[in-house]
Order: C-alpha cells, then structure tokens, then sequence
C-alpha cells in the first residue's frame, strides 16, 4: 500500500460484528470483515456502502480424531454441528463455540438454527473417559497462519455454506476522504496478487 498510494492504514483487530458495529456508529471509517448477518442488514439500512468482496475462505472443522460424536459419515453441516454440541451437552465429548460476535459463531447460529450460542460452550461436564481437544470451527486462514490446534484433525464436510467473504465497506456516519480509496485499492491489481500468493488459505473469487 505504501508503495502503491504512498500512504498506509492503522488496522485494529476486532470480531467482524463488533467491526460493523463501529462502522454502524461511525466511530471507523472503514471496516474490513468477514461476512456476517450484520452486514446485510446495515447494507439495507444504508448504514454502510461502497461493500465489495475481496476474498474467501474455507471454513473447517477440526476435532479429535475419535469419532466421539459419530459424525464420520456425515455431509450437512447444521446436522454435523448440532450432533456435536448435543454430545458435549451429553458428557460425550468437548465442543468449544465461536468467540461472541465473530462471524464463525454468526455462522455457527445460521447452521444450528441458534443453538451454538445457547450456553452450550464445551458442553456440560464431560465423563471421565473423555479426554483431549475440543471439536471447534476454524478458517482456513487461521489455520494456514497458526496450525490446527494439538491433538484435532480436520474432519470433511463437503457443504457449500462452510465459507466465509472477506468483505469491505465504508460508515455512512464517517466519510473520510482517504475511505473509499481505501477500499477501492483493495481490489486493484497488487492487493488482489496478495490474495493469489495467499492460496488456499484465501481465494479469488471468480469473475
């Protein structure tokens, strides 16, 4: 960015909802997260704009390698998450939720129709016999950056929602003149090869 505009940004890290949250009041100028229910709901509101989406990546699921919560054969998502966290209710295993406000545990929610954010955090006490990591959702991205957590697995759920859109919008409540070159800068041509260079942890869109 230095090289290209001569100037550089001050990134503050934030869950992608409570990065909408200061672009809703106005309290940053631009907001860079990925895809949340928020998101679309301030979209309409016309609370945000200038919305472009830069970028995707994989949502996985990661756990031990024990099928403790019988999901090896499993495709769906919803069905695999929701077997999960009834057998972390159920002693049988550990389920660790999304952190509040992410767009993972937005994500969670969606596919469990709410109820990986109803106190089911780890479950309740697990029996003696179960030992070792906790199932939980990651991004690609993460993972490619800071590995799988000990001891887990990636455990394959070939559905469709399991992704993530890196996005970036503007605050209708702060215009900041340098905002929405900002945003048009992600997209041109060096910050889109940063993207290419990032595979597979981040992919292009296609056209």
């Amino acid at each position: 960015m230095a090289r290209d505009l001569g100037w550089s940004a001050d990134f503050s890290p934030q869950e992608s909802g409570s990065v909408l949250d200061l672009l809703n009041q106005g309290q940053t100028d631009v907001g860079v997260f990925l895809s949340h229910p928020k998101a679309d709901d301030l979209d309409k509101q016309g609370l945000i704009y200038e919305r472009h989406t830069l970028a995707s990546t994989d949502v996985i699921l990661v756990g031990p390698s024990a099928d403790l919560a019988g999901i090896r054969s499993e495709t769906d998502a919803g069905r695999a998450l929701t077997q999960i966290i009834a057998a972390a209710g159920a002693g049988q295993a550990r389920w660790t939720a999304p952190p509040a406000n992410s767009a993972l545990a937005a994500l969670a929610d969606s596919l469990t129709k709410g109820l990986a954010s109803k106190g089911m955090n780890g479950g309740g006490a697990p029996s003696k016999s179960v030992s070792g990591p906790a199932y939980q959702l990651m991004t690609r991205a993460s993972m490619t950056k800071g590995g799988l957590p000990a001891g887990t697995k990636i455990w394959a759920l070939p559905d469709p929602r399991m992704s993530l859109q890196l996005q970036a919008a503007l605050s209708f409540r702060s215009r900041h003149a340098a905002g929405k070159l900002l945003v048009t800068w992600l997209q041109w041509p060096m910050a889109q090869s940063i993207v290419n260079k990032s595979q597979p942890a981040w992919r292009k869109l296609k056209a």
